[in-house]
C-alpha cells in the first residue's frame, strides 16, 4: 500500500492498484478513478495524477494545479510533480506537461529520448539519453541555468 498526501487530502493505494480518497472535495478528495491496475499517483498542493498499468494518467482535483488537461492515450511510464503541475514521460521518451503554467505546466522540452524527469517545488528537470539536461518551470527554483 502507498500513501499520497497533498495539503487537504490523503489518498491509499492498495494492493490491487485501488484507490481511496479522503478530504477536501475541490482538492481531490473525491473524484478518484475508479478499479484497480493504478501502480503510481503524485499529487500538486491540490490536485492528483494516477498512472495505471497500461500506462494511462486519470488526473483530478484542482484544475488550476493540474486536476485536468492530463495527456490522453497510453505509454506514459512515470509521472512528476511540482507544486502546482505534473510531467509525465511517456516510452519514447516526449514529456508531456499540465497544470500551472509558471510552475513547469507548460514549456516542456520537445522531441523524445528524455529517460527521467526530476523536480523541485516549482520546476521540472529532464535528462535525455544523450545526457543533456532540460529544465523549465519557475526560474528561480531550477528552470534555469542547468548544466
Amino acid at each position: 500500500m502507498a500513501d499520497v498526501v497533498n495539503e487537504v487530502v490523503s489518498l491509499a493505494l492498495d494492493g490491487s492498484g485501488t484507490i481511496s480518497a479522503w478530504g477536501d472535495s475541490a482538492n481531490g478528495g473525491n473524484n478518484a478513478p475508479t478499479g484497480s491496475g493504478f501502480v503510481s499517483i503524485a499529487s500538486t498542493t491540490s490536485a492528483f495524477a494516477a498512472l495505471d498499468g497500461s500506462g494511462t494518467i486519470s488526473a483530478w482535483g484542482d484544475s488550476a494545479n493540474g486536476g485536468s488537461n492530463a495527456p490522453t492515450g497510453s505509454g506514459f511510464v512515470s509521472i512528476a510533480s511540482t507544486k502546482w503541475a505534473f510531467a509525465a514521460l511517456d516510452a519514447s521518451g516526449t514529456i508531456s506537461a499540465w497544470g500551472h503554467s509558471d510552475y513547469g505546466g507548460s514549456n516542456a522540452p520537445t522531441g523524445s529520448g528524455f529517460v527521467s524527469i526530476a523536480s523541485t517545488c516549482c520546476a521540472f528537470a529532464a535528462l535525455h539519453a544523450s545526457g543533456t539536461i532540460s529544465a523549465w518551470g519557475a526560474s528561480g527554483y531550477g528552470s534555469s541555468n542547468a548544466p
